[in-house]
């Protein structure tokens, strides 16, 4: 496993090797920062991800540019999935530095989209879901009031880029990159794995210590994400060694790969099972109060949306799977056991 400087409070820069730097970029807790990655690539960087745009990303990112990676220049930009954690400085940095923007096609859209997206349609997409799901009137009126937050903390995304795709080689200085696409978090979101020097930059697929956030949004209800999520990280088990370095996108770098993704087996299993406890009693319920089964912390407003989200996935699952039926009405949506 490659050495890399301690995560020292102040210390965001970190060395993973000659070629490759990691930087923490600030971002809302709970997860506090972002890593993105910078590979030698000629006379300047490839960087991978880009983090918030806010201004305090700015200022660390800048400076980290300027005053410790030689002052060089981003000569390519890989925005792994179009959450605004990662794709949310890119039209900066391209426009900054000139430089191209690569993505797969499905996350290029829908970062493109969200990034430019102001219309009356979207918020009352949002209000339907929100409200067909129990929300209280409180939580109504916050996200209500909230918008499209993704303008908030990401610029508008280039209108131009070049596509990846599953099973893509990338040159990047010295080093050949597989692209793998990696589905659930996101639907197209790609990782890159260099299998000569057993590495792979897992973006938000594989991550450290937590597990993935796997979600419903609004204008997806119908989706399956956690089946999708479960078959990829199954795929990605028989199609990388256990021996690799895994640079994700939080947390620190760390190894044990195929026992990660047992544990996010284990752990989605789990939460299915609790699901269908909640449910033994035949009661028709909300999303909201199948939330309260998953989640008994209390929750803030931002938490909430990832959780009812994360909820809206295991009961999708659960309903294709045949053992929960959906009863649309108004005003609610009702989940119960099949």
């Amino acid at each position: 496993m490659p050495e890399t400087t301690p995560f020292a409070s102040g210390d965001r820069l970190f060395k993973v090797t000659d070629d490759i730097y990691g930087l923490r970029l600030p971002m809302p807790p709970p997860l506090e920062w972002i890593n993105v990655y910078f590979l030698r690539d000629g006379d300047g960087w490839a960087m991978v991800d880009s983090g918030y745009n806010t201004p305090d990303s700015r200022e660390v990112l800048m400076e980290a540019l300027d005053q410790h990676l030689d002052g060089l220049p981003v000569t390519r930009l890989f925005v792994t999935h179009y959450h605004p954690d990662h794709i949310g400085q890119a039209g900066y940095i391209c426009g900054r530095f000139n430089c191209p923007l690569y993505m797969t096609q499905t996350e290029w859209l829908l970062g493109r989209w969200l990034s430019t997206e102001r219309t009356a349609a979207y918020l009352t997409t949002v209000t339907n879901y929100y409200q067909a799901a129990g929300t209280p009137d409180e939580l109504m009126r916050i996200i209500t009031e909230r918008g499209n937050s993704f303008l908030r903390t990401s610029d508008e995304v280039p209108p131009v880029f070049h596509q990846l795709k599953d099973g893509d080689m990338v040159t990047i200085g010295e080093r050949r990159w597989q692209i793998k696409v990696g589905r659930g978090h996101a639907p197209e979101m790609f990782t890159m794995y260099d299998a000569e020097n057993k590495l792979l930059l897992s973006a938000d697929h594989i991550v450290a210590r937590i597990t993935p956030n796997i979600s419903i949004w609004p204008f997806n209800p119908d989706d399956n994400p956690l089946k999708d999520y479960m078959d990829s990280m199954r795929q990605f088990a028989k199609d990388i060694p256990d021996d690799i370095t895994l640079l994700p996108g939080h947390g620190r770098s760390f190894d044990g790969f195929h026992e990660r993704v047992a544990n996010y087996q284990t752990h989605h299993e789990n939460r299915l099972a609790k699901l269908m406890t909640g449910l033994e009693d035949g009661t028709a319920r909300t999303l909201y109060d199948l939330l309260k089964i998953l989640f008994s912390r209390d929750l803030s407003p931002r938490d909430f949306v990832f959780a009812l989200g994360e909820t809206h996935s295991h009961i999708n699952y659960l309903m294709y799977d045949g053992k929960v039926t959906k009863i649309e009405g108004k005003p609610y949506t009702l989940y119960q056991k099949a």
